[in-house]
């Protein structure tokens, strides 16, 4: 989930069918390392469009129970690389609203009013209204003191466009401001549970090395704002063979990694190509909720799509030797369960109206084939092969 707010930040990790892994750099000048159960839970909505990916099977939230407060009060929270704040719903958010356990800062000892307003806006119309406040958090097996937290007073927009999260009690946000200073965190997925950790690497989840990237800053004062880097190629790989090929410089695009978002989103222009490369069509069809339907056969494919990542964070210089990543493009076919015969859909879908069409928005489909680290003090993006993972990954 993309913030709109001044506090905004983003990455992505999610997995929307098995393992996913993925490491983030948090805020903590702690050398411990936490490791939480990851969670996953059936989403219903996507928050990119008005897509009904409630048809979808095996489109999924992950989230992490935490506790805040003395005694602590625990919440499942959505793990999202797109946002930088933590916040649950406040005892104040009417029922109807917040479907879910509620803080009650008068059961907490240790709560203090940070005497600021929570105002959050997200891409989709959600928006977050509340205020902030410092307790203790539990995080695993550490507890944190005086960490600030925000509190949602209402969230009705958030149930009318996205059904699941109603039913989760608030969002970790792990994205650039948040809570870091110098380790490296990472979280993994399974079907039904996994692994957030805090503070390292799992050699065990991934094959072969790390290879990093550069987090390409936006504003002047070159300060991160999305886990963000620039793509220079794009290919289509099908049956072995190269079957589309497009050099995006000099309008080199950034790719933003975002663990919020379940669909990946493109420009339709490239969208199209990868959809007509993969399936051997002349034309796209008709969309369906903006979704264009597949050969479910696909979903064996050996087909492959191609980014070239640019080790440059300067938009027309060229890398000779970039970072490339091959997916797996069966990933992005997904089954429809809501009718009586089946249908697929690809999930590579045309830029949505309110998304850059010169950023190219990977989400959770994209982001589980790969194992991926979040360095803030490195400002780098690393990538490596996740076990049991068909993706490839190399330097040109």
């Amino acid at each position: 989930m993309i913030s709109t707010s001044l506090l905004i930040a983003a990455y992505c990790i999610l997995s929307s069918v098995s393992e996913l892994t993925a490491t983030i750099k948090l805020l903590q000048s702690s050398l411990r390392v936490i490791k939480m159960p990851l969670m996953k839970r059936k989403a219903c909505l996507t928050r990119r469009s008005q897509t009904s990916v409630h048809l979808i099977k095996g489109l999924y939230e992950m989230y992490v129970t935490i506790q805040i407060g003395t005694p602590p009060q625990p919440f499942d929270v959505v793990v999202d690389t797109g946002s930088p704040v933590l916040w649950v719903h406040d005892i104040s958010c009417p029922p109807e609203e917040c479907q879910s356990n509620r803080f009650n800062a008068s059961h907490s000892s240790t709560y203090q009013d940070a005497n600021a307003k929570l105002s959050l806006s997200y891409l989709g119309g959600i928006s977050i209204y509340g205020k902030y406040g410092y307790d203790t958090i539990t995080l695993g097996n550490y507890t944190f003191e005086y960490q600030l937290f925000g509190m949602s007073e209402t969230n009705g927009s958030l149930n009318d466009i996205h059904r699941t999260l109603s039913y989760l009690e608030g969002l970790l946000g792990l994205g650039f401001p948040l809570i870091v200073t110098n380790k490296t965190d990472s979280f993994v997925s399974d079907e039904v549970a996994g692994e957030l950790t805090i503070g390292g690497t799992n050699p065990n989840m991934f094959t072969g090395e790390i290879y990093a990237v550069p987090v390409v800053p936006l504003g002047a004062n070159d300060h991160p704002i999305y886990w963000q880097s620039f793509v220079q190629g794009l290919n289509v790989i099908n049956d072995g063979k190269l079957v589309y090929e497009t050099d995006l410089l000099p309008d080199t695009l950034l790719a933003i990694m975002d663990s919020g978002t379940t669909f990946s989103y493109i420009q339709e222009a490239y969208a199209t190509q990868i959809y007509i490369g993969f399936t051997g069509l002349n034309t796209t069809p008709t969309r369906l909720d903006n979704v264009w339907p597949i050969d479910c056969n696909l979903k064996s494919s050996n087909d492959f799509l191609r980014l070239s990542f640019s080790h440059s964070t300067v938009k027309t210089i060229r890398d000779p030797h970039p970072l490339v990543l091959e997916i797996p493009l069966s990933s992005f076919v997904a089954y429809e369960t809501s009718r009586s015969t089946q249908q697929c859909f690809f999930t590579i879908i045309p830029t949505a109206k309110e998304v850059d069409d010169h950023v190219f928005l990977l989400g959770q489909n994209f982001l589980h084939n790969l194992y991926v680290v979040h360095d803030q003090l490195s400002k780098e993006i690393g990538f490596a092969v996740p076990k049991n993972r068909s993706s490839r990954i190399y330097v040109a």
